[in-house]
Formats: C-alpha cells, structure tokens, sequence
C-alpha cells in the first residue's frame, strides 16, 4: 500500500495507526519505508504486508479502511506485489536518461513492464532494439495534433505510466491527462 498523509497527521500517528489496523485484521507487516517530502509537505509511506490470513478481503479493503484514512487525511492506494506496470517511455532524440532506465530495468531495478519507447527522432531505436522493446516513431513528428492521436491509439488503455522527457517536441502538453485520466 502507497500512503501519504499531510506531515502534520504522519506526526500524529498516522502510520502507527494504519499499522496497527493491519496487525488487528491478522496482517503481517513483511516490508515498510517513509519518506518525507518536505517540497510538498506529505509523509510517504509504503507498507507491504502479507495476505494469507489477512482477515478483510482485499475488494472489501476500502470500506473497512477509509474511515481511518479520512480521519488522518491519508491518500492511499493498493498495489499487489506481484503486479508489474505497464510503461511507455517518450523521449526526444537519443537521451542518457533513456540509457539510464534501460540498463535498470534491465538489470531489474526497475520493476515493471516497458511496452515501447515513441520518439519524434530515429536516434533512440538502436537502444530499443537493444533491449528488446517495442520502438515507433510518429508518422508526421510535426504535426503535434496528428502525433497525439496517433500516440492515443498505441498506447491504448493497458498502459499504466509514461515517462517522458519535457522536450518531447511533438507530445502536446496535456497528453498525459488525456491518455491516462481514469
């Protein structure tokens, strides 16, 4: 579970609290990391506890939870371990930031699936091909609109994250709320 409560409430028991809720629904804590990003005044939290016992069915968590969440304001999701996101990665010409997460998600730092890698330039497909993954390039990389849709239709709806460089020329600038808004 990813949580983030405001500082204020992390300091007031927050996370003693949603600990103690999982140990007493029979929850064993296996892993736990906190954070503090004083940037955005939030407390991050990531609690990974086992399921097998657990006493609350994980379709039922939120009703169980929320009145704990909203009393300390937490934002919350779930996040089964064994699932692996889906990411698309957008870059802009050949980038060492794409070499970089690459070579991690290679070397399985980096947890997840990279479905493709769009760029608006040829220079990024060697790295691709590389590692194995899916590379496209945008038919007409000067039209920004026409790039959108295009990028809309491969990337569908399975694909969980992007990540992409802020000079991607061709990505319009609210492509991920469009793309990925639930």
């Amino acid at each position: 579970m990813l949580l983030s409560p405001p500082i204020p409430y992390a300091h007031k028991g927050a996370v003693a609290a949603v600990t103690q809720f999982l140990v007493a629904h029979n929850g064993r804590i296996l892993h736990a990391d906190d954070h503090i990003d004083n940037g955005r005044g939030m407390f991050l939290s990531r609690l990974q506890w086992d399921l097998e016992g657990f006493a609350i069915r994980i379709s039922d968590f939120a009703k169980h939870f929320n009145p704990l969440a909203e009393q300390y304001k937490i934002k919350y999701h779930l996040a089964p371990t064994d699932y692996r996101p889906k990411v698309v990665i957008l870059v802009s010409a050949y980038d060492p930031c794409l070499a970089d997460l690459l070579y991690r998600h290679n070397a399985g730092e980096l947890d997840c699936e990279v479905a493709m890698i769009i760029s608006n330039h040829n220079k990024a497909r060697p790295l691709a091909n590389f590692y194995g993954i899916p590379f496209h390039m945008p038919s007409f990389p000067q039209d920004k609109r026409r790039c959108e849709r295009e990028m809309l239709e491969l990337i569908g709806h399975d694909v969980d994250w992007s990540c992409r460089r802020d000079t991607c020329r061709f990505l319009v600038r609210n492509l991920s709320a469009i793309a990925f808004s639930a």
